[in-house]
């Protein structure tokens, strides 16, 4: 093989490199690209479910707070175990009669689980008896109402006959307002901190 068939196979040889260099070059720059491009799309991809699952999480809600403020007045409770009794005369907003007689409501309120009842009230404590009643002020007196309490109305007719009417809290709370104008007397037991008992009579 003489000088000049070799340098011509030389030089094809080297072309054929320089081209299969080239074409891999390229090839791997399309590769590169192509793998930078996929993990362009698969960290969309992640930041759109992070984003997903940021938004289908529900804000988290503080029921403890919600119940604090729909039932602020328990912060205000006031009513100490024992019976109280009082008049019922809307027109006399809570103010006893210069005799110091029985004592005045003029309003009954229902709170969430309290019940509010404005005026003044004549308080029997548990380990008293009847003739040493405290003579309370005209106030609010609030008191935590249970599942188990009891509203009931008496006409002197019930009465009579060892009869009453029962309501639920709503229901008294309705009857209350639409015949306080009639109503007499009221009495109330508070046992552990509880409304056990509220009964009106007229």
């Amino acid at each position: 093989m003489n000088l000049k068939k070799i340098r011509i196979i030389l030089a094809l040889a080297l072309s054929l490199g320089s081209l299969v260099s080239c074409t891999n070059n390229e090839d791997v720059k399309k590769e590169a690209e192509n793998n930078k491009n996929t993990e362009q799309v698969i960290e969309m991809e992640q930041n759109t479910e992070e984003e997903t699952e940021e938004e289908a999480i529900p804000e988290e809600t503080n029921t403890e707070e919600n119940v604090e403020v729909n039932d602020e007045n328990l912060e205000n409770v006031n009513m100490a175990n024992g019976t109280y009794a009082s008049s019922l005369e809307p027109g006399r907003n809570g103010e006893r009669e210069a005799d110091g007689s029985w004592g005045n409501v003029y309003d009954i309120l229902l709170e969430g689980n309290t019940l509010i009842i404005k005026g003044s009230l004549d308080f029997y404590a548990e380990d008293k008896s009847d003739e040493s009643a405290e003579l309370l002020g005209n106030q609010d007196n609030i008191v935590k109402i249970g599942n188990n309490t009891r509203f009931t109305s008496q006409t002197q007719e019930q009465s009579s006959k060892g009869e009453e009417t029962t309501y639920t809290p709503e229901e008294f709370i309705k009857f209350y307002n639409e015949n306080k104008e009639n109503l007499k007397a009221i009495f109330i037991e508070v046992d552990n901190d509880i409304l056990t008992n509220l009964a009106v009579m007229y």
